[in-house]
């Protein structure tokens, strides 16, 4: 069987020029003011100005930067998002805590209609989800749907 073409053959093989946004010149003499686009000009970096975009030379803002340990402790769900590399299971947490009341909905029907995915892909993430000790399922007796809610994961005994 022959190999797939690559993006970048695809891409080639389509025979379309890439098109770039309109620059900060273009976009300024469109609105009728040329002597805007003129400041623009005269302001921009080289890079900017080799580029036609007429961008200002910025110093980079280093106190807007955060380390990892501050995104992580103002953004907690990040690190799920991490971990998961960001697969359904993360979808299915985030849905579950944020989107429906109480962190629980009624069947695996919903839960995929809500992750926008297919019932039998998130039967196999919450199969994952359990084992990485998330206690998800609880059956209904005498009915065939399996209600979904969150619950903390259940903590394992540390090694050692």
């Amino acid at each position: 069987a022959a190999n797939p073409p690559s993006q970048a053959a695809m891409a080639i093989g389509c025979g379309q020029p890439l098109t770039m946004p309109p620059g900060l010149a273009s976009t300024c003499v469109r609105l009728g003011s040329p002597a805007l686009a003129e400041s623009a000009r005269r302001h921009a970096c080289s890079a900017g100005l080799r580029w036609n975009l007429w961008l200002p030379d910025e110093p980079p803002r280093l106190k807007a930067l955060r380390p990892a340990h501050w995104i992580l402790k103002h953004n907690p769900d990040y690190l799920d998002r991490i971990v998961r590399k960001g697969d359904l299971r993360v979808s299915i947490l985030l849905t579950l805590q944020h989107d429906v009341p109480k962190g629980s909905v009624e069947s695996e029907t919903a839960l995929a209609r809500l992750c926008s995915a297919n019932r039998l892909a998130v039967r196999h993430a919450l199969d994952d989800l359990e084992h990485e000790g998330y206690p998800l399922r609880q059956p209904k007796p005498g009915t065939r749907n399996t209600r979904i809610t969150l619950h903390p994961p259940a903590r394992r005994p540390a090694a050692g």
